[in-house]
């Protein structure tokens, strides 16, 4: 099976899955517990189809990788592990994303209103859970079957951007089910998307950088799970506070698609 294939087989699995558990959920009204509300009376089998949702992109990268990279699997997979190789690399991430995270706070709080600093002990007992919602329960997936198809046959500046909007879209059914942060806040998906295709451009860009490491992916997404939620805690959602969290993103994505763009066309550079 090609490259390309494996890449489309996996897109399609992941979001028909998506669609069919959340959606349904969202069909038939489900509510799932949220953290900024009062506690939710929850029926069993409903959330778990939720919770394995959740898990559902490093659950079918797993099923894929023993499927269709039978040699490789398990040599992938210990990518999940740091290197002390990569220790720099790993500090540099944590001091972008502490920057961009920072800058978000500092627009909110002096261009729309006084951001609730509070919210650090909110997030403090969830640092632990969130390292599973989302980095660990998605990149298997994501930065690593996933990018690891379109490596082969895919444009290096525009593999992120495909990978971006497969992304999004899997969030796509979170948008109408009640209880979800999105839903909750209402929060608008175009805006959503866009921050989502920034993230994975600069995953992909700090992942190239680790050797394809899975544990990058982790810590990235973790990162800006955090920073995502410590925000969203801290500010009042509207479409501005929406635009105000993306533009760190875009500026350091765009940093990193420029540096690309020179090093794949070295002559444009000097001209």
């Amino acid at each position: 099976m090609s490259h390309a294939k494996k890449f489309w087989v996996f897109t399609a699995l992941v979001l028909v899955l998506s669609f069919l558990l959340w959606g349904l959920l969202a069909l038939f009204r489900f509510r799932v517990p949220n953290l900024a509300e009062a506690s939710t009376e929850v029926s069993v089998l409903p959330m778990a189809l939720y919770v394995l949702n959740g898990f559902m992109p490093s659950v079918l990268g797993l099923c894929m990788y023993r499927v269709t990279e039978k040699k490789t699997w398990k040599k992938e997979l210990k990518t999940l592990l740091p290197k002390s190789t990569h220790l720099k690399v790993y500090g540099e991430i944590m001091i972008v994303f502490a920057i961009m995270i920072f800058s978000q706070v500092l627009l909110y709080h002096f261009l729309i209103e006084a951001f609730d600093f509070s919210a650090f002990y909110v997030l403090l007992p969830q640092l632990i859970p969130l390292v599973i919602l989302g980095p660990l329960s998605e990149e298997i997936g994501w930065r690593g079957y996933l990018e690891k198809q379109a490596d082969g046959f895919m444009n290096p500046l525009l593999k992120p951007l495909v990978i971006g909007v497969v992304w999004a879209l899997w969030h796509l059914p979170l948008f109408y089910l009640l209880g979800t942060t999105q839903q909750v806040n209402d929060v608008n998906f175009l805006t959503f998307s866009f921050l989502v295709i920034l993230l994975s451009i600069i995953m992909s860009h700090y992942r190239q950088r680790t050797d394809r490491s899975l544990f990058t992916g982790v810590l990235t997404h973790y990162l800006y799970t955090v920073g995502l939620t410590f925000y969203i805690f801290g500010t009042t959602y509207s479409l501005t506070s929406d635009l105000v969290s993306i533009l760190p993103f875009f500026l350091f994505a765009l940093i990193v698609s420029l540096r690309h763009h020179t090093r794949a066309n070295p002559q444009t550079a000097r001209t």
